[in-house]
This record gives structure tokens, C-alpha cells and sequence, in this order.
């Protein structure tokens, strides 16, 4: 359901990877080569590793250091993807009554030097260092945290019906 650009340029041969979709991924472009070692993105690190998959295709994986050690967050290969590749599994993560897309609120958001995840009114807040903090927060405060903490302004429409949806009165009490 996630799809990554290789960037060229016409001044710049080199290929960067560029996903500024992904919560947990870097901020800024990383150069895509298993040479390049260790990123610093804010004070987040990163690092890029090739290795050969199934049927011996490339492979390649995305690390980031957290909590004492490093963890892939997203494995790709550089194929090439097309529209249809994603119809299917699009569908699931936005229709589906499993997904965690629809069934609540699950938004992250990567700054320089925090980590914010919202699960339905679950707030979480990792460092680079490895400390974290976490917040229990009402459905009435979500639409000033979204704006404040995930710069994601709703419509008053919006706002209200997020605050009064069905899963709300499941978490009220957090």
C-alpha cells in the first residue's frame, strides 16, 4: 500500500530515495546506496542496506536506529510500480472494518527531533535517545492536537464528527 520514489536529476545522476509518506521514515532525501552508511536526519539516524531476495532480485531495506539498535522500517525493491499494483490492498486499508485506517484515528508524524503516533486517542511521542512518552487524551481534544502536534487542520464539520464518531464512545474514558 506504500509506494517510495527514486529521484534523478538532470545535474545530479545519483538516485535518491525520496518517501516523505511514510511516518517512521526519514525527512529529507537519502542518497540510494549501500555506500553512503549512516544518516542524520534532525537527530534521528538512518542507514540503507542492499541484499539480494527471492529469485536473487535486490532488495533493499531501510534501518533506523531506535530504542538502543537498529530497525528495519520498510523493506523495497527499486521495480517499478504501477497504479493498478496498489487497487487491491488501497481498497482493504480504506474500506476494510480490520483496518486500523478506518476503524480510528492512526496518524504519525516525523519531526527532528520527535516522533509522534496517534492511535485512536493513544498519543505516543519517541525521542531519538530512546525515551518515549506517552498521553491519554480525550476525543474533544483531537482536533487541537492534530492542528498543534500533526499539522492536519480540519474542516468544523470534520472536527465535530471526529469527535462524536463511533469509536469515540469506545475510548471516551481514556
Amino acid at each position: 500500500t506504500h509506494s517510495l520514489l527514486r529521484v534523478t536529476t538532470v545535474d545530479d545522476p545519483r538516485p535518491w530515495l525520496c518517501d516523505v509518506g511514510f511516518g517512521a521514515g526519514p525527512l529529507a532525501p537519502l542518497e540510494l546506496s549501500p555506500d553512503v552508511g549512516e544518516v542524520r536526519a534532525g537527530d534521528w539516524r538512518f542507514r540503507l542496506e542492499r541484499t539480494r531476495g527471492e529469485l536473487d532480485t535486490g532488495v533493499w531495506f531501510l534501518h533506523h536506529f531506535a530504542n538502543g539498535g537498529w530497525v528495519s522500517r520498510i523493506r523495497f525493491t527499486e521495480n517499478p510500480s504501477y497504479r493498478i499494483d496498489f487497487a487491491v490492498s488501497n481498497h482493504f486499508v480504506s474500506t476494510s472494518p480490520r483496518s486500523p485506517f478506518v476503524s480510528r484515528p492512526f496518524i504519525q508524524r516525523m519531526h527532528p527531533d520527535a516522533h509522534h503516533t496517534l492511535d485512536a486517542t493513544t498519543w505516543t511521542t519517541d525521542y531519538p535517545d530512546g525515551s518515549a512518552r506517552t498521553h491519554h487524551v480525550t476525543p474533544a481534544d483531537l482536533p487541537k492536537l492534530l492542528t498543534e502536534t500533526f499539522d492536519i487542520d480540519l474542516t468544523p464539520q470534520d472536527a465535530d464528527a471526529l469527535v462524536v464518531a463511533p469509536w469515540a464512545n469506545a475510548h471516551a474514558d481514556a
